[in-house]
């Protein structure tokens, strides 16, 4: 055979290994490749599987830490509503003087509540819900009860202890609203606070116009007496001014029993017991019980006593006193030139 034909030989004989090699192999590769395919696929569904679930676990967790949040917000509002409502039926019960000041701690009481409660109701929690409605409900019966009932309804010194204590209470709680950031709620405290102080400095400044309403009084009594024992003989103007002076007194006498200690009482009603001892005593005697010239004396020297403390009702503006000052000055103007 010659090179020529041995070599066409060699040729055909290669592509024919060629060509059964391709048919062997060709398959296999793409089996491999669809694996390998799916392999992929399946690796990348698990993944996003696992990142869903990751994705999912993280909300859940937040959803129940939100849900933890909110369950501890509302226990510590009702805790603290609680203590406010403590404070808020304190400065209810007390005496409704104090300048204002009383139903101005009141009002910013109600409205750190209002706050407290409505961060309950948001939370969703049915028993402190529950239990917001139930003390809340006791706060409107005490509020309903004291608007029926008078201005005073007990002893100043019991109403000055009860809003000490409401205060102090005040106070205690004030620092858990400043820890939990709680601003909006920590202005009202604070601003009820602030009225529950002025409310004690207004009832210190009650005691001092008390005790100059006691020695007003007690001056006004000396120059009723002093008409009282005087003779009754002044067709009239002795008497007209011993009401006018009554009057006056009794003004007095009401501020000092709304707004006094004990002490201050007693001490007002010694010198009521004292005017009306010389009162009862005038009924049983005569018209004319001493020369008219003592009797005279005793007029003019109540007029001088009525003339002297004048100014001092005038400089604090007591001007209804004033006016009944005036009017018995006038009678006794008259009295002393009667002979």
């Amino acid at each position: 055979m010659s090179p020529m034909r041995r070599f066409s030989v060699f040729v055909v004989m290669l592509a024919f290994a060629i060509v059964i090699q391709s048919a062997w192999v060709g398959p296999a590769e793409a089996q491999k490749s669809a694996e390998q395919k799916a392999v992929e696929k399946a690796a990348k569904d698990l993944a996003k599987a696992q990142k869903t679930a990751q994705k999912n676990a993280e909300k859940q967790a937040k959803e129940v830490a939100k849900a933890a949040e909110k369950a501890a917000v509302a226990d510590r509002n009702s805790k603290q509503a609680t203590l406010l409502r403590q404070a808020w039926l304190l400065v209810n019960a007390a005496n409704g003087e104090y300048a204002g000041h009383r139903n101005k701690a009141k009002a910013r009481l109600t409205a750190a509540i209002n706050r407290l409660d409505k961060g309950i109701l948001d939370s969703g929690d049915k028993s402190k819900e529950a239990d917001a409605a139930r003390q809340e409900a006791i706060r409107a019966y005490y509020k309903s009860l004291r608007a029926e009932l008078p201005t005073s309804v007990e002893p100043q010194l019991v109403s000055v202890a009860q809003i000490y204590q409401a205060g102090q209470l005040l106070g205690q709680v004030r620092g858990t609203f400043t820890d939990s950031k709680q601003a909006s709620v920590l202005k009202d405290v604070d601003s009820a606070i602030d009225e529950l102080r002025l409310c004690l400095e207004q009832r210190a400044k009650d005691l001092i116009v008390t005790e100059r309403n006691l020695t007003e009084a007690n001056f006004l009594r000396q120059a009723y007496i002093l008409l009282d024992t005087a003779n009754a003989v002044y067709d009239g103007h002795r008497a007209a001014a011993m009401n006018h002076v009554n009057a006056g007194i009794d003004r007095l006498d009401r501020a000092i029993l709304r707004k006094g200690e004990n002490t201050q009482f007693v001490a007002d009603l010694r010198q009521e017991a004292i005017q009306a001892y010389y009162k009862a005593v005038r009924k049983e005697v005569p018209a004319v019980i001493e020369p008219q010239l003592i009797s005279d004396a005793q007029v003019y020297q109540a007029g001088q006593l009525l003339a002297q403390v004048r100014p001092i009702f005038v400089a604090n503006n007591q001007s209804s006193i004033v006016e009944r000052i005036d009017e018995a000055l006038r009678e006794i103007a008259v009295c002393v030139t009667i002979k």
